[in-house]
């Protein structure tokens, strides 16, 4: 498992422990808040903590340095993208819910989508730059050619 992965799970179990308090004390739609927070925490720890399978030997091409920086560069943002994006969409969700459910969690999730939407707005253009320089860096299989 990653580190984000296990952060998720925590932030999950923290959450899940949170719902079961809020519901002891009778505050159902706190508890039921808290649980669906707890639920998307859950499934994003299963998600994050996945390793993609690497393409078989045959399918990969002899790159250069350059090539390949920018390649595992290019990869590392696009994940990075992701991650910001799911952030960016449960802090929404969880700003929307916060307003009509429980005030207080709007101002908590406020700022975090704030900072989701900088950071996807940053990957999001670093990774076309970085798209852009894979396409224009010469792989070295294309460059022994003839």
């Amino acid at each position: 498992m990653s580190g984000r992965a296990i952060a998720w799970a925590v932030a999950a179990a923290c959450l899940g422990v949170l719902a079961g308090l809020r519901a002891g004390d009778g505050s159902s739609r706190e508890a039921l808040l808290l649980a669906g927070t707890a639920l998307v925490a859950a499934v994003l720890a299963v998600t994050r903590g996945r390793v993609p399978a690497a393409a078989p030997p045959a399918a990969r091409e002899p790159d250069g340095p350059e090539s390949a920086a920018i390649r595992r560069t290019h990869e590392v943002y696009r994940v990075r993208l992701r991650g910001w994006r799911a952030c960016a969409v449960v802090g929404l969700g969880a700003a929307a819910a916060g307003l009509a459910l429980f005030p207080p969690l709007a101002l908590v999730a406020a700022p975090v989508v704030v900072v989701a939407l900088l950071r996807v707005r940053r990957y999001a253009h670093d990774t076309q730059v970085l798209a852009r320089a894979r396409r224009a860096v010469p792989s070295a299989a294309g460059s022994m050619k003839g």
